[in-house]
């Protein structure tokens, strides 16, 4: 649940960076002209010393035309260099890892995501899944962080938890004929954690209505 709460911000992120994009794309082409006004300007400037013989004037306006060309293509090339990194960043899609540790924050290193699906459309994707391996010390950490209860479910029973969402990995009733179910009411949503007896494998899945 709480990474699907980072998912709309990330995508009201994207958003924003996409306007940000689009203002920083006219305040480049705004920032172009002025360059190329202020470059006549100081050339009609240059030109006209030249006619009227003031060499001292006319070496001197060339020297600001110079600094004032390299100050300004400088400038756009630096904003339009750190405006393509920032929006790349915020488009580059997380790793099952970090979107884990976002939940659960940073793991024990025997953990391992194998898989993981993220809703994409808020308030119809209510479903957030995952597929780790771990060890029962993992799993231990992860309970210390919420209330949880835990329910032995046969697999007979599972389906009422089963999410709607069809994938071909997310099957806690392949863990064996009876699952440690664990659940807590996180926010406005739900946590199901179901795990074999081993403690060696988990399903999650986290609801946000």
């Amino acid at each position: 649940m709480q990474y699907y709460l980072q998912v709309i911000k990330l995508r009201q992120s994207k958003w924003l960076w996409s306007i940000a994009y689009i203002c920083c794309m006219k305040l480049l082409l705004v920032l172009l002209v002025t360059v190329v006004v202020l470059l006549i300007v100081a050339i009609g400037t240059l030109i006209y010393f030249l006619i009227k013989r003031k060499r001292n004037a006319a070496i001197i306006s060339g020297i600001i035309s110079l600094l004032l060309g390299i100050l300004c293509i400088s400038l756009i090339i630096t904003l339009s260099v750190k405006t393509a990194k920032r929006i790349q960043s915020a488009f580059k899609p997380k790793s099952g890892t970090a979107i884990y540790t976002a939940i659960f924050n940073k793991p024990l290193p025997c953990t391992q995501v194998v898989h993981i699906l993220t809703p994409t459309i808020p308030r119809i994707d209510v479903d957030l899944l995952f597929h780790v391996k771990l060890c029962p010390e993992e799993l231990d950490r992860i309970l210390q962080q919420n209330n949880y209860t835990l329910e032995r479910v046969a697999v007979k029973n599972l389906h009422d938890h089963i999410p709607l969402v069809q994938t071909d990995w997310f099957k806690p009733q392949e863990l064996g004929d009876t699952l440690m179910v664990y659940h807590a009411i996180i926010g406005n949503g739900d946590q199901f954690l179901f795990c074999n007896q081993l403690k060696t494998e988990l399903f999650i899945r986290d609801i946000h209505d």
